[in-house]
């Protein structure tokens, strides 16, 4: 099989030459689907992102190309922009690329914590993100909102790995990844297997919870860093907990959370 002769007509568009990109040695991230390199693409500096996909896998590809398809449509300052698609002869997704991430920012040795400020003008990109994601028909559900994936640059946070669930949610690759997502701040419901797009509100008070009291998200200690951000940051006591809710309906929409966090600013 060979990749680029099985891209079908709806996203030929998007796949480039590889000889068009100049993958670097400088490494920015690894993770259970990819490794993250800086590159060379028509003299711009972008993000390669190789992913671990067999060459010959057929269902591997045409999920791909569903992917694709979706990727190339969303659009949204709060998204990071998705460029294309080449082959290595694994895909190689490219972006644009973004200076760090906010796990750079909290995990930093020299980290200090995050004013109220900053924690409220990062989750409004975050959420504004989350409402066209899943605002678009159909939803878009990212399953893994996490500090290694909202990345920072410019005055602006942007949601990154967009699509890792639809790129992997059916194929035999899902059944080996197992569950969506970093647990530390996964939804109680991910365990059930059946969920909404509330999993990712639910992450997102994980996060903010996290940029409040400065310390890593772990499930046991959840009460405890939720109190500590409430005591920190009082005007968002009552807020939290909302996006913390066991039930899923319980949990605000991305719209409210937005409405709510403007207001607030």
């Amino acid at each position: 099989m060979t990749s680029n002769s099985n891209s079908n007509d709806i996203w030929k568009e998007w796949v480039y030459n590889i000889k068009d990109v100049e993958i670097q040695s400088t490494v920015l991230g690894r993770g259970a689907f990819g490794e993250v390199r800086l590159a060379k693409w028509r003299g711009a500096t972008v993000a390669a992102k190789t992913l671990h996909v067999a060459s010959d896998s057929e269902i591997a590809y045409e999920t791909l190309g569903h992917e694709v398809e979706l990727m190339s449509r969303l659009r949204h300052p709060n998204l990071l922009l998705f460029i294309g698609v080449c082959f290595d002869p694994r895909p190689v997704m490219l972006t644009e690329l973004m200076p760090c991430s906010l796990y750079d920012v909290l995990e930093s040795p020299q980290k200090t914590l995050m004013s109220l400020e900053e924690i409220l003008e990062v989750s409004v990109d975050i959420v504004s993100g989350l409402e066209y994601l899943h605002g678009h028909n159909p939803v878009v559900i990212h399953r893994d909102i996490s500090s290694k994936n909202i990345l920072l640059g410019g005055g602006r946070a942007k949601i990154a790995d967009l699509g890792q669930a639809k790129l992997f949610g059916d194929s035999a690759l899902s059944r080996q990844s197992g569950m969506p997502g970093a647990m530390a701040y996964a939804a109680p419901e991910i365990l059930t297997g059946k969920y909404t797009e509330k999993i990712d509100i639910y992450s997102l008070g994980v996060l903010m919870v996290q940029m409040c009291c400065g310390e890593y998200p772990r499930i046991d200690k959840r009460e405890e860093h939720l109190l500590k951000a409430g005591g920190m940051y009082s005007v968002l006591k009552s807020f939290l907990p909302d996006m913390l809710k066991y039930q899923p309906v319980d949990r605000p929409s991305a719209s409210e959370i937005r409405t709510k966090l403007l207001s607030i600013m």
